[in-house]
């Protein structure tokens, strides 16, 4: 599912050209490339970090370190992007607030 996502991404971000390159002044080509590289950091750096020692599982160990770490991978990443979801949509609300304070 990862492959086919950053896939999916790559593709689209070669399939829009030139054309949208920016919209309202904002560089959207290339905040998606950023996006794109810092989830793949996001997902390397977590990978790496991520512990191999055996699980126990229903009283049987569970060894296989390579599944092991792709577990740790995948629920480290989805934490990391949920507290950086969660501070963007605070950050946004304030924002908001502060330019509807302003005009008033």
């Amino acid at each position: 599912m990862v492959a086919l996502t950053c896939w999916s991404v790559w593709h689209t971000l070669r399939m829009r050209g030139k054309t949208g390159k920016t919209v309202n002044r904002i560089p959207v080509k290339t905040l998606s490339y950023c996006i794109l590289a810092a989830l793949l950091v996001v997902l390397a750096l977590t990978c790496a970090l991520s512990s191999d020692t055996p699980v126990k599982i229903n009283g049987e160990a569970f060894t296989d370190k390579l599944w092991i770490r792709l577990s740790g991978m995948f629920v480290y990443t989805i934490i990391i992007l949920m507290v950086t979801a969660t501070i963007a949509v605070i950050l946004g609300k304030i924002k908001y607030d502060y330019k509807k304070k302003t005009r008033a």
